[in-house]
């Protein structure tokens, strides 16, 4: 949900750069070089960014990791970026349920979100359905969002029906018994991240293929986590933080999370970790889909 990327409109130079995947450093030659970034400043040395700054990074980074110089990028009116990032989604081709699923998102229309949402399950499963046709929507309702054609409210409503969706697909899952500690899992995501998606869609597949699951779901506290996984005798946490909102380095954040989970494995995934090799072997982390459906899969 990029409107819940902070509570406040205001983000540091390290925030744009975990959701940008631009380095600091480039971000301040941008700055000084090219006037692609005009952020303001708390005394002399600390940058601070807006909403609005936000948005135009992530679109400038888009067109960047796209393919396209920055100093072409530096040469573009807003309405050039918008035609740039409009051709990148026509050169997508962008499928028809997917199509389907923003026109009833633009036009807050329930009945036919659900129905599409109904049609992905029937024609490419769940698993295919989330990977080939809602996760490119997700996408490319986030590139509408950063050149203002979809409003929050119309990102949040699509956001709770696929949670509603794979809520409900958990729901006629079977939850086993008897299972042993090294195939039990909880779920959740930290303190101030609110991004529930990936997460019910990983426990989802863990569920489905037959692990005993825990569900805590968002903004949960490190201390929770603990002491749950105690009680329930949980071989494996896994979570998939989208943004860093409790202002700590995810390297440093997990290792808390070790210490605070001496017999637990840490599963992690998502655009965090990405460079990310924990020295600590009970931290293992996913890099693709594919490692996470294989993980899922594995029978111990």
């Amino acid at each position: 949900c990029p409107e819940n990327i902070r509570r406040m409109d205001h983000f540091t130079i390290k925030d744009i750069e975990l959701l940008t995947g631009i380095k600091a450093h480039t971000l301040r030659v941008w700055e000084q070089r090219y006037s692609l970034l005009a952020p303001a400043r708390e005394g002399r040395e600390h940058r601070t960014y807006d909403a609005d700054d936000l948005k135009h990074a992530l679109r400038v980074a888009q067109l960047y990791h796209s393919g396209v110089k920055v100093s072409a990028l530096a040469a573009m009116s807003e309405t050039e970026i918008d035609q740039r990032l409009e051709d990148f989604a026509d050169e997508e081709r962008v499928s028809v349920p997917v199509r389907q699923l923003i026109e009833a998102t633009v036009s807050f229309d329930e009945p036919l979100f659900r129905q599409v949402l109904g049609q992905i399950r029937s024609t490419f499963g769940v698993e295919q359905g989330m990977l080939r046709v809602i996760y490119p929507f997700l996408k490319r309702i986030g590139q509408m969002w950063m050149h203002g054609k979809v409003k929050p409210g119309q990102e949040h409503f699509a956001s709770t029906l696929i949670r509603d969706f794979l809520i409900h697909m958990v729901a006629t899952l079977n939850k086993p018994i008897n299972v042993t500690m090294d195939r039990r899992m909880m779920f959740f995501a930290p303190e101030g991240d609110w991004h529930e998606i990936p997460l019910l869609f990983a426990y989802y597949l863990f569920r489905k293929h037959g692990w005993w699951t825990i569900y805590l779901g968002a903004d949960m506290p490190i201390s929770i986590v603990s002491s749950l996984a105690e009680e329930h005798q949980v071989g494996h946490v896994f979570l998939h933080p989208l943004v860093n909102l409790t202002q700590v380095e995810m390297d440093t954040y997990l290792h808390r999370l070790a210490a605070e989970l001496p017999a637990q494995r840490i599963i992690v995934s998502g655009p965090l970790t990405k460079g990310m090799h924990p020295v600590d072997s009970r931290i293992k982390v996913l890099r693709s889909e594919q490692e996470l459906l294989t993980l899922a899969d594995h029978q111990g």
